[in-house]
């Protein structure tokens, strides 16, 4: 529960920095609170302690996403989390509740497959190279950029590489803080099979 949290402050953290609040960025924050919800039903959390856990969330998001969480929680909260429960698609929901345009495709894949062996691969490298940089260095935009230029090494895959980099590094980073080792880092936040 506890990292779930991290890891959508983490991505909302990367929202902020790219761009200015945008209908775009609303429909990606929504995509979010989908899968954040999601998390929880796969926990066996009750309506009521989603909600709970949705407005915790609320109270740390950065205030250019303040009265969108709050409304997503307030007014939609109870329906968004009926829907998670209806396993209803993330696209849809957030189309349902006009957060996003009708076809939006802007966060349908922050969900990778749990078996998908590239984007494994390619986080166990991302989370071994990390703990072994931040014994180097201090500068957490020093060793994004270091990364960044490792996942040259991937070809096609690169890019991939990279989004993987600038979703997941705050999270990788926390979590071997945690004491967590590399290996396990990629299985907790679902990019490996469990």
């Amino acid at each position: 529960m506890k990292f779930l949290l991290i890891l959508i402050l983490a991505l909302l953290s990367n929202l902020i920095v790219i761009n200015a609040r945008t209908n775009n960025e609303e429909c990606t924050f929504c995509g979010f609170i989908i899968n954040y919800i999601e998390g929880q039903v796969e926990t066996n959390k009750t309506e009521n302690e989603i909600l709970g856990e949705l407005e915790k969330v609320c109270s740390f998001v950065p205030n250019s996403l303040q009265s969108t969480c709050d409304s997503l929680v307030m007014v939609d909260g109870e329906d968004l989390i009926k829907m998670v429960f209806a396993k209803e698609n993330s696209t849809v929901i957030c189309e349902q509740i006009d957060m996003c345009p009708k076809s939006s495709n802007k966060y349908q894949n922050l969900k990778k497959p749990i078996s998908d062996e590239v984007y494994c691969t390619i986080c166990n490298f991302i989370s071994g190279e990390t703990e072994e940089l931040l014994q180097k260095y201090d500068n957490d935009t020093q060793i994004m950029e270091m990364l960044d230029n490792d996942c040259a090494r991937y070809g096609r895959s690169s890019t991939i590489c990279q989004t993987l980099v600038s979703q997941y590094f705050p999270v990788i980073v926390y979590l071997l803080k945690e004491g967590q080792p590399p290996q396990a880092i990629c299985n907790e936040i679902r990019l490996c099979g469990q």
